[in-house]
């Protein structure tokens, strides 16, 4: 399942905000989260949380969501071309989802970018992933729309 919008910006900056985890809450509503931060113990800086971090997040009615960066692209070059993309991969640790999901930003124009959030993910327990997957489907695609509906009215905003 995946949700794109065209949102104003130039890709990298617009990765940095929607693929940077900690600002989640903001646009999926009732979801908190809980991340790592530097030896120091001061928060990691603005943007995407580097390959291997991990983080959880917590929505009402008791939902934990555990997850890992396990990729994490960005174009070798800042030049505009149609091939230039820029992800985010999650792998999703249970307890209740698993599987993987992602955010990709790719540039439209020289002032507009593609975000596609995407999300493969299953029921974690007994069931195969091929029946508890479509039932993910509907609330999933609801939550992405609300969630780059919220970024968008953000961005126009700034």
């Amino acid at each position: 399942m995946s949700v794109s919008r065209e949102l104003p910006g130039q890709p990298a900056d617009v990765f940095d905000l929607v693929a940077d985890v900690r600002h989640h809450s903001r646009w999926i509503p009732l979801t908190w989260g809980s991340f790592p931060v530097e030896p120091s113990g001061r928060p990691l800086p603005d943007g995407p949380l580097p390959s291997g971090a991990r983080f959880t997040m917590y929505s009402h009615p008791g939902i934990v969501d555990r997850m890992e960066v396990v990729g994490l692209e960005r174009p070798a070059g800042d030049a505009l071309s149609g091939t230039e993309r820029h992800r985010l991969v999650l792998r999703k640790a249970g307890p209740l989802l698993e599987g993987t999901a992602g955010i990709d930003v790719e540039p439209v124009d020289h002032a507009t970018s593609l975000v596609t959030w995407w999300e493969e993910v299953y029921l974690a327990g007994p069931l195969p992933a091929r029946l508890t997957s479509p039932l993910l489907g509907v609330p999933l695609g609801l939550m992405l729309r609300l969630a780059l509906h919220r970024v968008s009215r953000e961005l126009d905003a700034a």
